[in-house]
């Protein structure tokens, strides 16, 4: 987290929040040493704790960034060209920080816009209004949570896929496989979209793929 927190600083000033589940480790005093807001979360849970961020967030953009990615350099001039071609919503593409020819598959497939390309730790850029408008982040889904809330942007904008990488850490391939992983996102994939209750994705994705901390 804390090269994450260095590529976010160096950019231009903006808030940078921490929306945190309840960790035991140095998670909250590592963000507040790079001078970012901190908010605890109700719950442990991406979509409960990137709500919980965005409720105390001041601006009229809100990036989500996981803790595993660096966005580009420079990536609020990417977020203000978007708004400006009228695109209220998009994300970047992907690259692994890796040398594995399978990721660098992986990634070039990024540049495309069916959903499937769009899961993992990416990022997303919405402004508040639209944020609002759709209801955030929907808590039913303990997973999946990302694509749900694409499928409603795309619904009301453009979105608009910025043709930069965001860099992506490959410890969960790393510590699994490719070949592990790519089975796992593909049949928890597919049981989402003919509606499987998210809680049984969940307890499935966690009993195939092994999770080490971040980075």
């Amino acid at each position: 987290m804390p090269s994450l927190l260095q590529r976010l600083r160096e950019s231009k000033p903006f808030e940078i929040i921490i929306a945190d589940g309840g960790s035991s480790d140095r998670t909250c005093e590592v963000a507040e040493s790079f001078g970012a807001k901190v908010v605890q979360s109700r719950e442990k849970g991406r979509a409960v704790q990137m709500n919980a961020g965005a409720a105390k967030a001041q601006g009229d953009v809100f990036f989500f960034v996981h803790a595993d990615t660096h966005p580009p350099k420079n990536f609020p001039r990417d977020m203000e060209q978007a708004l400006q071609d009228g695109s209220l919503a998009g994300c970047y593409r992907s690259s692994y920080r890796g040398d594995q020819g399978r990721l660098r598959f992986n990634a070039w497939c990024t540049r495309f816009s069916p959903l499937f390309f769009r899961g993992g730790d990416q990022t997303l850029f919405v402004t508040r209004e639209l944020f609002e408008r759709v209801g955030g982040f929907d808590e039913y889904y303990c997973v999946m949570e990302d694509y749900e809330i694409i499928k409603a942007l795309r619904r009301q904008t453009r979105f608009r896929i910025v043709p930069r990488d965001a860099s992506i850490s490959a410890r969960k391939y790393d510590h699994n496989s490719f070949v592990r992983v790519t089975f796992a996102n593909a049949i928890v994939f597919f049981l989402y979209t003919v509606n499987v209750e998210p809680k049984k994705l969940w307890k499935l994705y966690t009993r195939l793929i092994h999770h080490p901390k971040a980075e």
